[in-house]
């Protein structure tokens, strides 16, 4: 991670924000409840700036399509074809749905 973003969260600390900051979304057979401590616009916004710039949801993309992530050692990372199959859900698109809170996330904060 950049320098300039551990810069930025410690200088965060300095913020008076209040104790506890509370979001919930809820969708069909699923709801998603979070309590955050020291949460703020300005804690969000440094947060999606590095997810922005380390481009994750390419990284989980291709963590999912089995292609090379695990740099070190110059292979797939494929942890997650060894769990159980039987419970998998071929349907749920991990993108969408992450993208998705995400823009929830920002409307609200």
């Amino acid at each position: 991670m950049k320098n300039k973003y551990l810069k930025e969260l410690k200088s965060l600390k300095k913020l008076s924000t209040s104790s506890l900051f509370h979001k919930g979304f809820k969708l069909p057979y699923f709801t998603i409840s979070s309590t955050y401590q020291n949460y703020s616009k300005d804690v969000f916004q440094i947060l999606d700036n590095i997810y922005q710039e380390l481009k994750i949801d390419v990284l989980i993309s291709a963590l999912l399509d089995g292609k090379e992530v695990n740099f070190t050692e110059k292979k797939a990372a494929l942890h997650h074809r060894y769990r159980d199959l039987s419970q998998k859900n071929n349907d749920f698109d991990s993108i969408s749905t992450s993208r998705f809170f995400l823009k929830k996330i920002k409307e609200n904060s």
